[in-house]
C-alpha cells in the first residue's frame, strides 16, 4: 500500500472540505485508470467524479510513479 500526502491543508470549512473531497475522488479514479492502463493489476475499480485539476494530478501522479515506475511513461 502506498499513500501520498497530505495533499490539502486541514480545513474546518465544510465547503472547502467538500471540494477537496471531490477532487480526491477524481484523482483516486484517475490513479486507478492510469495504473490499469500501465499494466498494473488493480484490485478495486471506482468511477471518479468531478473535474480533475490536471496540474495537481500531475504532481500526485509523479509521487506515485516513484513506487510504480510504469506510471512515469505517458498513458495514451
Amino acid at each position: 500500500m502506498v499513500a501520498v500526502g497530505p495533499i490539502y491543508p486541514v480545513t474546518n470549512n465544510r465547503d472547502e472540505f467538500g471540494g477537496n473531497r471531490k477532487q480526491m475522488l477524481a484523482m483516486e479514479g484517475q490513479l486507478i485508470n492510469d495504473l490499469d492502463a500501465a499494466g498494473y493489476n488493480v484490485v478495486n475499480k471506482i468511477n471518479g467524479t468531478g473535474a480533475l485539476d490536471d496540474s495537481l494530478w500531475q504532481q500526485v501522479r509523479a509521487e506515485f510513479a516513484l513506487h510504480f515506475p510504469k506510471l512515469a511513461n505517458p498513458i495514451h
